[in-house]
C-alpha cells in the first residue's frame, strides 16, 4: 500500500485508562511520513465541568534527536465534557488543518493534572493520511 487518501484514512484508538497523575502517552511513531488530521479525547463518563480540578492535554512532536516542538494551544477539560463526547485537541495553528510527521517523528500527549482533576475511562482518537516515504 503506497498511502491513504481521503476516503481510507488510518484512525488509532488508544487506550488512556484512568488518569489521576500526570501522564505522557506516545500516539503514533511515522514509519513513513504522514500527516495526522485530528486528536481528539473520549470519554465513557462524564466529567463535571471546575475551574479548580481539570486536566490539560498538549501535543508535542520529538524528532529523531529527542528536539521538541509544541503543538498547538493546551486545551482542558475545565468546562466539563458528557459521556462519549469528543474533546479536539489543538493542532498547529488556527488555519493549520493537519500536523506533519515526517520519518521517525513521534506525536506525544501530555496530560497535566490541575488541582484534584483526573479523567475518567478514556481513549485518545487518532486520525491520520500516509503520505509515502
Amino acid at each position: 500500500m503506497s498511502g491513504s487518501n481521503e476516503n481510507n484514512r488510518p484512525q488509532i484508538s488508544i487506550p488512556v485508562g484512568q488518569v489521576s497523575a500526570n501522564k505522557s502517552l506516545i500516539l503514533v511513531h511515522a514509519s513513513k511520513r504522514m500527516f495526522i488530521k485530528s486528536v481528539s479525547l473520549l470519554v465513557m463518563t462524564e466529567i463535571v465541568a471546575s475551574a479548580s480540578n481539570y486536566v490539560t492535554l498538549q501535543l508535542k512532536k520529538y524528532d529523531e534527536e529527542g528536539n521538541e516542538t509544541i503543538i498547538g494551544a493546551p486545551v482542558s477539560t475545565e468546562e466539563g465534557l458528557p459521556a462519549y463526547n469528543a474533546l479536539k485537541l489543538e493542532l498547529e495553528s488556527a488555519e493549520a488543518e493537519e500536523i506533519d510527521l515526517r520519518k521517525g517523528e513521534s506525536l506525544v500527549c501530555e496530560m497535566t493534572i490541575v488541582g484534584a482533576g483526573a479523567l475518567p475511562e478514556a481513549h485518545l482518537s487518532v486520525d491520520s493520511q500516509i503520505k509515502g516515504n
